[in-house]
C-alpha cells in the first residue's frame, strides 16, 4: 500500500493515513487540504493522531472477531490496533472537533 492514503474509520469517519510518527505538520495539513474529501466545517480543526496499526488484507467474517461490517461474508481488508513498533507507526489526519468540545 502507498502512503499517504485514504482511511475510513467507523469512529472517526474519513481520514488520511501516513506512515510514521513525528511527521511535519505543515506537510500533513497540505495533504489533507489537497485530498481532504470535504471542506472543514465550522468548529472543526485539523486533528493529528499518532497510532499503531496493522492491516489485514484478507478477512471475510468480521463478526467472528466482534466487529461485523457491511462487507461481512465478502473478502476485504481491515486495520487493527497493534503493539508499538516502527512497522506499526502511522499518523491519522482529519477534520474534527477537539475531544473536549465534542464531549
Amino acid at each position: 500500500m502507498k502512503y499517504p492514503a485514504d482511511f475510513v474509520s467507523a469512529d472517526l469517519g474519513w481520514c488520511r493515513i501516513h506512515r510514521g510518527h513525528g511527521l511535519e505538520v505543515n506537510e500533513l495539513l497540505a495533504d489533507l487540504t489537497e485530498r481532504g474529501g470535504s471542506a472543514r466545517r465550522d468548529g472543526e480543526e485539523t486533528i493529528v493522531e499518532q497510532v499503531h496499526l496493522y492491516y489485514q488484507p484478507r478477512i471475510k467474517w468480521c463478526g467472528r472477531h466482534g466487529d461485523p461490517c457491511d462487507n461481512e461474508g465478502e473478502w476485504h481488508g481491515h486495520w487493527f490496533a497493534a503493539r508499538p513498533s516502527t512497522d506499526t507507526a502511522f499518523t491519522l489526519v482529519y477534520w474534527g472537533r477537539p475531544k473536549e468540545a465534542a464531549a
